[in-house]
């Protein structure tokens, strides 16, 4: 199976025009590439979390949280940081949403009136996002088929080949390394078990490729 492409800057932002003009909830989508790209969650992970995985009580944000056991990708539990403000902003702007929509909506006013044990993203009449059973090895794993559907649907519209679901883990460790962070840290925001598995994320950089050639003579 062909690696999941590193999505460009430009191309990004090309995705979030596209996503912010088409499809049915255009500013759920909008949200789910910022997070998507800006977090290294899993496809599975995102469609797991919960309101108050991103909100306090008081409904302020919390910047410096953990990926629970119970939704990792490997159940091991994980930073989770809600630092970047173009995530945050893009996320507050579809809660918002949910809010003057009635989706999942609660009696009392915490959580910004949302429910705090409800999907963080939900389908179009407020449910959660159905996840789907498989036995490998003896061993039930889940996986959001839905979401990867928008995610493959929302690269297709913006022409994007190459791109999937799993593009965003790899181009938010590449980005990280690109700009000099050690790979120890990148290791530890991804949740994988070693630095090998990290490395061998990042290598083949086509930016990287592009600054040999431009050096050659």
């Amino acid at each position: 199976m062909a690696r999941a492409i590193i999505v460009e800057d430009h191309q990004f932002d090309h995705a979030v025009k596209v996503a912010a003009v088409t499809g049915r909830n255009q500013i759920r989508d909008v949200a789910l590439l910022h997070v998507l790209f800006g977090t290294a969650l899993t496809t599975t992970e995102i469609a797991l979390l919960r309101v108050d995985d991103y909100l306090r009580d008081d409904g302020t944000i919390k910047q410096d949280c953990k990926v629970r056991k119970e939704i990792a990708y490997n159940g091991n539990e994980r930073p989770l940081f809600w630092s970047n403000k173009k995530v945050t902003s893009k996320l507050d702007q579809y809660l918002d949403y949910r809010l003057n929509t009635g989706l999942g909506i609660a009696a009392k006013s915490s959580y910004r009136g949302l429910q705090p044990d409800s999907a963080l993203f939900v389908t179009e009449n407020g449910g959660s996002m159905a996840m789907t059973k498989r036995i490998l090895e003896g061993k039930a794993h889940y996986s959001c088929d839905v979401l990867t559907s928008i995610f493959r649907k929302l690269f297709a519209q913006a022409g994007i080949e190459g791109a999937s679901s799993t593009s965003g883990r790899r181009t938010f460790a590449t980005k990280l390394y690109r700009k000099g962070y050690d790979l120890k840290h990148i290791q530890t925001l991804l949740g994988h078990g070693s630095v090998k598995a990290v490395r061998k994320l990042v290598e083949c950089d086509p930016m990287n490729l592009g600054a040999i050639v431009a050096k050659a003579f």
